[in-house]
């Protein structure tokens, strides 16, 4: 009898275990290292481990990406299905649409759902908001980053938290916890900090269950927490299996592999002691320049796999460099060179970029490759005129920080091995850091929450002046044409500050300082500058009245040629999606765009509307930035569709851009958001990627020819990663086309509705300002400046400058293939001949010679001859001569 009793409390207790736990563990798939074709390929050097770097489930399905064969693999209840090869060598995420088909992507930015705005609030709180929740998720333990999963079940939601448990050395606590709309916590999964691989996505949430990746010495495993039932009204913590407990974190076993001393300079006399200085703002200007430097590649530029230098060292050039253009200095094992260094080895036929940074068998530093390593890039930005080393920064070049939050803007993450530079700390508590690593061979900007920087130490660089991230950036409200300009600006916690540098942009002369106010006044007037005239501000600090903070956003202003004026909207604020910076220069870029064909303009940041100083219906035309706003930002609120609708009813002219009007309007939008969208902009919501980045225009109409391509994360501008396509509504027509066929861009010529007056507008699905090449970003502003009626012509751009004198540009691009750009100036009529010359003194070509009346001009020299064959690679220069005027540039062919 009493064995039946304790049989009875037995089955009872598994009974109650299985009907009432609410999610029940579950590994679905272990995978081993290894080289198979079922395996996934694993690879380490000083910045990581890396492994696999995202996955997906459906069903009985199971994806992983397998970043270093470049392959997304399928497995179907434990059995490998098939490989498909990645075309791009840096997509490391994806999706997998309802059709099954995948879609690729880059993870340089954290994803997190768009709807979601996440913001540590305070050292043990964490604010979120989305379309169901606003809550403030309050923790026993200091919060170091916090991130938004999914839906658990309806009202509840999956929460990744990471707890700093000790500063220095780092030790972090992870959780992800399972709360209500209100911040009610209903259920913690713990979660060890022990991957054996950085895994840049470990999380995936689908149907209420929750999914994970962990890495581990042997292999990796994919498992779950099932959602068994929806009773959630006790608190309950969850632990995973022994068996996932063990191992340590992939930072703390990577061998520390250091630039081999003699390739170092380490001569006392010369810098062992001497820290020379630089500001945040040029160390970040610095990396910025690496990031975004444009250069072309040569056949003999690139290794075709292995192979050895005429001094035995094996090299090997990253698998993403390509022949032609190119953006970002690849990264190179020992590298330390400038950008005018790369660019001449480049011509002197050295390799772009070394992959290779073992040096058990044999030397491994090469003399015929160009780039820049961690350390050697580092040094670049802190302006050192030697190489040092990861291990030289420990405790020489830098002092550690007691605390992570200590962290600022130029300041180092650093290990022996591996060092990156801060950029920012996100609002969500992980770090925006430009690096040369290993795990995309080039200098780049990535995130990391703490997690991911464990062995690391915050530090700051001992000849680091002034700290420009502590001290308030003002926020550039409007630039404003009449008699005279005016500049109008605000700015929150004026305490903190003791006056403003204004500064102005000269094409030459890049920026300029023009004014130093030493109050706290937030208006300027100035007499006219340059035309066009572009500003922004700094802040200065009230500590030392010298540092400055970072730039303000920048706007320009123009009275041109025509009458009509031009309003650009700045409307772009969002910082949590794949433009992490807070400040831009994009309204500058429209209005760069807009000038050339002598068009005024004015500029102003969309707040400042709901001041009322500013009147749509006083503009011809008003050009909206809305760069990739979402939900979470609103891409126009209701104040501002009322704006737009009045703006419209009286026949006004309207350009859009941005990658979510459609899915913040009419995919998530309320019933007055798809009106606006719809009956006013014309336009419907299709596909919330249109996994596409070359554009043509609609073969007819004013959009006719046009060729447009923008920034895919490669291009130094900023990865967009959702561009909206499009559905025709109310009498629009398609103006731009994607690659694979979906719609761009929409125009449309009509009434609003309950309108008399014809209206005009442009929709384009994707920013404006991620069109990379500019000659691109004028001639589609033209074309929607002649379809909008305004006086263009776009066979010969009118420039907004007029020289008193001759005056020739620098050839775009410089290196070129097969064809380059060449714009001058001629201040009065008279004959003009432009000669193409070799090395030799040989004549090319003459590309003009005839007489022309003052104007600006653009001529193309393509390197080819009339049988289609190109002429060598090799320097050439061009010859520009006019009445009083005999100026030679030269140029650079890489085929």
């Amino acid at each position: 009898m009493l064995k039946k009793l304790i049989g009875l409390v037995f089955f009872f207790i598994i009974y109650h275990d299985n009907i009432f736990s609410q999610f029940e563990y579950k590994e679905l798939l272990f995978i081993p290292w290894g080289n198979k074709s079922d395996q996934i390929q694993i690879r380490e050097d000083n910045s990581g481990r890396f492994g696999p770097t995202s996955f997906s489930v459906k069903g009985d399905n199971i994806y992983i990406l397998d970043f270093n064969k470049k392959q997304l693999k399928q497995y179907s209840k434990g059995i490998h299905i098939s490989n498909f090869l990645i075309e791009k060598p840096n997509h490391d995420i994806f999706s997998i649409d309802e059709s099954g088909k995948p879609l690729f992507n880059t993870f340089q930015n954290f994803k997190t759902n768009k709807n979601i705005s996440i913001k540590l609030i305070d050292k043990n709180k964490i604010k979120m908001e989305g379309p169901r929740f606003n809550f403030i998720l309050n923790d026993s333990l200091p919060v170091g980053f916090g991130q938004f999963l999914g839906n658990a079940m309806e009202n509840h939601y999956y929460i990744y938290i990471e707890n700093i448990v000790q500063q220095v050395p780092l030790i972090i606590k992870r959780k992800i916890l399972v709360v209500d709309r209100i911040g009610s916590v209903k259920i913690i999964f713990e979660y060890p900090n022990n991957n054996y691989t950085y895994i840049p996505q470990e999380f995936f949430v689908d149907k209420g269950d929750l999914f994970f990746l962990v890495s581990r010495k042997k292999g990796l495993t994919i498992s779950s927490w099932a959602n068994k039932n929806q009773n959630l009204d006790t608190l309950i913590t969850y632990n995973l299996p022994d068996s996932m407990l063990i191992g340590r974190h992939y930072n703390s076993m990577v061998p520390n592999k250091i630039v081999p001393e003699n390739i170092i300079n380490n001569d006392e006399e010369n810098e062992s002691l001497i820290y020379p200085p630089v500001t945040p703002g040029e160390a970040l200007e610095t990396a910025e320049s690496y990031v975004s430097f444009n250069w072309n590649a040569e056949e003999y530029n690139i290794t075709d796999g292995v192979t050895t230098d005429p001094e035995g060292v094996m090299i090997q050039t990253p698998g993403w460099v390509q022949e032609g253009d190119n953006y970002h200095v690849p990264y190179k094992w020992g590298g330390f060179n400038t950008l005018n260094e790369f660019s001449s080895g480049l011509l002197e036929n050295k390799f772009a970029g070394d992959r290779i940074t073992d040096c058990s068998q044999n030397y491994c530093v090469s003399d015929y490759c160009v780039g820049v390593d961690c350390s050697g890039f580092v040094s670049r930005c802190w302006n050192l005129s030697t190489h040092y080393s990861t291990a030289m920064m420990d405790d020489d070049i830098t002092i550690a920080y007691d605390s992570w939050d200590d962290l600022k803007p130029g300041d180092a993450i650093h290990k022996v091995g591996h060092v990156r530079m801060v950029v920012l700390k996100n609002n969500d508590g992980s770090f925006l850091i430009v690096e040369s690593s290993g795990y995309d061979w080039k200098v780049s900007y990535r995130n990391y929450n703490l997690s991911q920087l464990t062995s690391y130490t915050p530090r700051y660089y001992q000849g680091m002046e002034g700290s420009a991230g502590s001290i308030p950036i003002p926020k550039f409200s409007s630039v404003i044409k009449s008699d005279e300009i005016i500049l109008k600006w605000n700015l929150n916690n004026p305490d903190a500050v003791y006056g403003f540098n204004i500064y102005n942009y000269s094409g030459n002369d890049g920026w300029t300082l023009i004014s130093s106010l030493d109050t706290l006044i937030t208006t300027l007037s100035l007499y006219n500058l340059s035309n066009p005239a572009y500003f922004n501000f700094k802040s200065i600090s009230s500590l030392d009245e010298t540092t400055e903070s970072f730039n303000s956003d920048s706007y320009g202003v123009f009275e041109g040629s025509q009458t009509k004026k031009i309003l650009i909207i700045d409307g772009f604020d969002r910082t949590s999606g794949s433009y992490p910076f807070p400040y831009h220069s994009f309204g500058m870029r429209m209005g760069q765009s807009i000038s050339p064909w002598g068009c005024s303009f004015e500029t102003i940041d969309n707040d400042e509307l709901f001041y009322g100083d500013v009147i749509l219906e006083n503009y011809e035309a008003v050009f909206w930035l809305l760069g990739d706003e979402s939900t979470a930002d609103e891409t126009f609120n209701s104040f501002e569709q009322n704006l737009v609708k009045n703006y419209l009813f009286q026949g006004g002219k309207v350009f859009i851009s941005g990658s979510e009007i459609a899915w913040d309007l009419d995919h998530m939008g309320s019933v007055s958001d798809k009106s606006f969208i719809n009956d006013y902009l014309k336009t419907k919501y299709d596909l919330d990627d249109s996994n596409s980045y070359l554009v043509t225009g609609n073969s007819e109409g004013f959009f006719s020819g046009l060729t447009l391509h923008y920034d895919n994360g490669n291009y130094g501008v900023y990865e967009e990663n959702y561009p909206d396509a499009f559905l025709c509504f109310g009498g629009s027509a398609p103006a731009l086309y994607y690659e694979n066929g979906l719609i761009a861009a929409t125009h449309y010529t009509g009434a609003a509705p309950g309108s008399q007056n014809e209206t005009q507008l442009f929709v384009l699905g994707f920013p404006f300002e991620t069109i990379y090449d500019e000659l691109e970003r004028i001639e589609l502003v033209g074309r929607v400046l002649d379809y909008f009626g305004f006086d263009v012509q776009l066979k010969q751009m009118k420039n907004f400058k007029t020289p008193e004198e001759f005056k020739i540009y620098a050839n775009y691009p410089n290196p070129f293939n097969p064809s380059t750009k060449i714009k001058y100036y001629v201040p009065k009529y008279g004959v003009v001949k432009i000669i193409i010359f070799d090395m030799l003194g040989k004549k090319i070509k003459t590309l003009v010679d005839s007489n022309q009346e003052q104007g600006h001009y653009l001529v193309e020299w393509n390197a080819t001859n009339e049988w289609g064959r190109s002429v060598s690679s090799g320097l050439y220069f061009y010859n520009v001569s006019g009445e009083n005027f005999n100026s030679t540039n030269k140029m650079c062919y890489l085929k």
